[in-house]
């Protein structure tokens, strides 16, 4: 537990100064190697709609934007959210494989600070369900992660 506290913190302290979409992307690579997806897309959350601004292994997507459904879902509870995929639901990758995830895992990123709310959802296509435990731990750490991303909105908006 605290060696992944410990990980995510240091990200915090490297990524300090980027952009949302430079840290979501870094946020994306070190969560693959905590719960090993195959594909993520973390969507910023502004005025009600998600856009695509940092992808991992699904460059199309950067720049779409989508609304309601599970992404609002996950936003209104705060907190991870695992969904079992659709059966005849494909997803192709750039590669070769088309490969068919068996979980989608929503992650929303958010600041716990007055004045904060959802910053950005974090999509994770899965071929199999994720450590629970390792979730719950990563879940804990949303709420930081989250202020540390407000803070820096504001830092730049000053």
């Amino acid at each position: 537990q605290l060696e992944l506290t410990a990980r995510y913190e240091s990200l915090m302290r490297t990524q300090y100064g980027k952009s949302l979409p430079d840290f979501l992307r870094a946020l994306l690579e070190s969560l693959q190697d905590d719960l090993g997806f195959v594909a993520g897309l973390a969507y910023q959350v502004k005025d009600g709609a998600y856009e695509v601004v940092a992808t991992y292994a699904l460059p199309q997507y950067v720049g779409r934007s989508f609304s309601g459904g599970l992404l609002e879902t996950a936003t209104a509870l705060k907190e991870p959210y695992l969904v079992a995929a659709s059966v005849g639901r494909m997803v192709s990758l750039p590669s070769l494989a088309t490969l068919q995830p068996k979980y989608v895992l929503y992650l929303p990123v958010y600041a716990d600070v007055t004045g904060g709310g959802v910053i950005a959802v974090l999509e994770l296509l899965l071929l199999r369900a994720p450590d629970k435990e390792k979730v719950e731990l990563i879940g804990a750490l949303l709420p930081r992660l989250g202020s540390y991303l407000w803070m820096q909105q504001v830092g730049l908006q000053a």
